[in-house]
């Protein structure tokens, strides 16, 4: 798929420009979009309506989350797939829904966070752009890989035949499930499996039921060594589910926590902002994925420097780049250290 920055890295970076907000900064030009009524299929904005659509249609369900505004990726995709003639094709076999991120959440209003936030924690979104497939229950059993040419550019014909090799899956998933339900013990754990394995791993975590019912089922009936590696099998995969979920949870105490931080810093307590930064890593941290502890001990290395504790700041900003120590994207901050290590001097204290 095209990489881009997770958003929970993304968020974390606007949430630091919006407490220390550096001069002259300004984001990436938007770039221009037909008009609604001149792309070449109807998207929807409200997940539930193209759903609903969906199913009087007899149709299954595209999601693009994407930001169109000011993410390159996204840019890309949109300009030389979403938007190109020859996506048209797809509303045949989908109802088209779109979800639009914001580029600065503090300006894009609270609704509107609240249901990307949503939407992301319930679909697993962590990069943008990402194309999923649901059925009309908005339960996904795809994400649409990438489609290039010879050239590395996206091809929509490629992109759009893609999809209809996808619903293979959905047709495996559906025999499975229908499996299931004829049956009870065993044999509906057996289905359930089928039905999960179907779906990519990164989706899985939408059938946490489903998951559930498995290793419960087997850890009642099993007869044989295959239903007891069944059982063991899900529920691993429970388990890391759980552990997703209580990221995502860790990441939502974190935005939070970001937030609050706006009257400390409008007041110049950047010490105190800092300190509660910190608090926050030492009890949840551990729940938060790389590319997220870098981030907040960033904006933690930030605020200090910002107060004028240049030996801590240092220290939080290279406890956070040891975290990603072959990341060629700190080359800057190298140098920002180096600079702020002068400053204090051989003996620690600024001059």
């Amino acid at each position: 798929m095209w990489t881009c920055r997770p958003y929970s890295a993304w968020l974390a970076l606007a949430a630091v420009a919006a407490v220390c907000p550096a001069p002259g900064q300004s984001p990436a030009p938007r770039a221009a979009r037909p008009a609604p009524g001149d792309r070449p299929v109807e998207w929807w904005a409200d997940l539930d309506a193209a759903a609903a659509r969906a199913r009087e249609t007899g149709r299954d369900v595209l999601i693009a989350f994407v930001g169109s505004g000011w993410n390159p990726p996204c840019r890309r995709l949109c300009a030389e797939v979403l938007d190109s003639g020859a996506f048209a094709a797809v509303e045949r076999d989908f109802v088209c829904a779109e979800v639009e991120f914001p580029n600065d959440p503090a300006r894009a209003g609270a609704e509107l966070v609240a249901r990307c936030e949503a939407l992301q924690e319930r679909f697993g979104i962590e990069r943008l752009p990402i194309v999923l497939i649901t059925d009309a229950q908005l339960l996904p059993y795809a994400r649409c890989p990438d489609a290039t040419d010879r050239d590395g550019r996206l091809d929509a014909e490629s992109f759009v035949a893609g999809l209809t090799e996808l619903r293979a899956t959905r047709e495996r998933r559906d025999a499975a499930l229908a499996r299931a339900a004829a049956s009870d013990g065993l044999e509906r754990a057996r289905a359930l499996a089928a039905a999960v394995d179907a779906v990519e791993r990164g989706l899985q975590r939408c059938y946490r039921e489903q998951i559930r019912a498995v290793v419960e089922l087997a850890d009642t009936d099993a007869d044989t060594d295959a239903d007891t590696a069944l059982r063991d099998r899900f529920a691993a995969r429970l388990a890391e589910i759980d552990r997703e979920e209580a990221r995502f949870a860790a990441w939502r105490q974190m935005r939070e926590t970001l937030r609050g931080l706006q009257p400390l810093v409008q007041s110049g307590r950047y010490g105190d902002a800092a300190d509660r930064i910190a608090a926050f890593a030492a009890a949840r941290g551990g729940d938060l994925d790389v590319d997220q502890r870098v981030q907040l001990g960033l904006i933690q290395a930030s605020l200090l420097e910002r107060a004028g504790a240049l030996a801590d700041a240092v220290a939080a900003y290279r406890a956070a780049r040891a975290l990603r120590p072959d990341d060629p994207r700190f080359g800057a901050l190298d140098a920002h250290i180096a600079e702020l290590e002068r400053e204090l001097g051989r003996d620690g204290a600024p001059r």
